[in-house]
């Protein structure tokens, strides 16, 4: 609803009290404020209505949807049963019901009533998405595949879909199909920076470093907190030897995340490769000082930090 075009809220209230038995204008109002995201009060109205049409399943349906923001899925829940026990044939009640059983991780449930869902509307292709995902989550990557397909079959600008499809090649180590997949989410999103990190991987599996590179470089371009991109990034270039462009990445990364032990760790050890072993000494010690985000072992940290101070005594 429109409220620029149509009714504005306050305009609601005055019709309202002027009209308070004028059903249709609360219904009207209702949901105008469930669009406004007035959780509390649109559920207030719907529940007047529910009084007067207690077996309206629209009404309950809306009731869901309201407890659903409020992250009340208990209460969602038994709002889309009933709307469901009232038109069983409705298929967006169905999918939302499966949407609050994945919440409470009943992922049978889900299912059972995705598949009512494409029972009543085989073409939905976010159903078929979010099937493809639970199965994904099982590692069932037939229906896996399947599903993320049909996704793309009845929405072929989704590219989450081609994301998802992607991932789960990769698990078949069809390297070929997973590129392609990544390729087409971002011909679809070209800021998709996640597919080109995925895309930087698989290019540095098949052993083609320069394109990794470039999907690397590009991926911490659109987003420049990932700092998994930065560490791979950074891995890549410490073991072609190209020291100074990894003190840049690394550098690059700090700047983003400065508490960060990982990457102190990480400028330490490529300061040690180059032989400046006082830089180096400082930022071992200012991994240590972060240790709380050090994944390293500790017998690997000890060993790079003994090593750096037994040069700097030489």
């Amino acid at each position: 609803m429109n409220l620029k075009e149509k009714k504005t809220l306050e305009t609601f209230k005055i019709l309202i009290s002027q009209t308070p038995s004028d059903y249709k204008l609360r219904r009207e109002y209702a949901d105008a404020l469930l669009e406004e995201n007035l959780l509390i009060e649109a559920l207030e109205q719907y529940k007047l209505l529910l009084k007067i049409f207690p077996q309206n399943a629209d009404l309950h349906f809306n009731v869901g949807i309201v407890y659903e923001k409020q992250k009340l899925f208990n209460n969602a829940k038994t709002a889309y049963q009933k709307a469901i026990s009232l038109a069983p044939d409705e298929p967006d009640y169905h999918y939302n019901l499966a949407f609050i059983y994945e919440q409470e991780q009943n992922l049978k449930e889900a299912i059972n009533e995705y598949k009512i869902t494409l029972s009543l509307d085989l073409e939905d292709s976010n159903t078929h998405f979010c099937l493809g995902c639970i199965y994904s989550k099982q590692n069932m990557i037939d229906l896996a595949i399947y599903h993320l397909e049909q996704t793309i079959k009845y929405n072929p600008k989704d590219a989450f879909a081609y994301f998802n499809l992607a991932f789960e090649y990769k698990k078949l180590k069809e390297l070929d199909k997973a590129i392609d997949g990544y390729q087409k989410a971002l011909a679809i999103n070209p800021d998709y920076s996640w597919a080109y990190y995925n895309l930087a991987c698989l290019y540095y599996e098949k052993g083609d470093v320069k394109e990794s590179l470039t999907c690397l470089n590009k991926t911490v371009e659109l987003n420049p907190k990932d700092i998994a991109a930065y560490k791979t990034y950074y891995s890549i270039l410490v073991y072609l030897k190209e020291y100074d462009k990894a003190l840049d990445i690394i550098e690059s990364a700090i700047m983003q995340s400065p508490d960060n032990g990982d990457l102190h760790f990480a400028m330490a050890r490529v300061f040690s490769l180059t032989n400046e072993y006082e830089d180096a000494l400082f930022h071992i010690e200012k991994a240590e000082k972060n240790k709380d985000s050090l994944t390293v072992s500790q017998t690997e940290f000890i060993s790079e930090k003994n090593k750096i101070k037994s040069y700097i005594k030489l």
